[in-house]
């Protein structure tokens, strides 16, 4: 079976991106020099294969950082809308596509807001 880890990672960057929510500022790995507000792909785990069809349970983080709470928080609505569908990966079917939590916290600078989304897919190979 094909391993969804990168076609997925792709799939989330690109859905991102086009909300233009954050323009381009959508990281893997956060620059020293980014400016606010951004994304970036969190962790993700791939869960165990279904054996009766061939699937992976995929839970996808996205980490927002931004000026204020109601920024982070209008950031992480365009990143729902993004997500919370069924997002075309390469080479697998999404079969499930689920919105599960929004968290939000100011960072110990007193300053900083962050934002944190999970979503849940079940994708099956084509």
């Amino acid at each position: 079976m094909s391993a969804p880890d990168i076609p997925l990672q792709k799939a989330v960057y690109a859905a991102i991106v086009a909300t233009g929510a954050v323009g381009d500022r959508v990281y893997h790995r956060v620059p020293s020099n980014a400016v606010q507000p951004y994304c970036q792909i969190g962790d993700d785990v791939i869960g165990a294969d279904y054996a009766a069809a061939e699937m992976s349970a995929c839970n996808v983080t996205v980490n927002i950082v931004a000026k204020s709470k109601p920024e982070a928080k209008t950031v992480a609505a365009s990143v729902r809308s993004a997500l919370d569908t069924f997002i075309e990966v390469e080479g697998f079917m999404t079969c499930e596509a689920a919105f599960e939590t929004a968290n939000y916290f100011t960072d110990a600078d007193g300053v900083t807001a962050r934002g944190v989304v999970t979503f849940e897919y079940l994708l099956q190979p084509l």
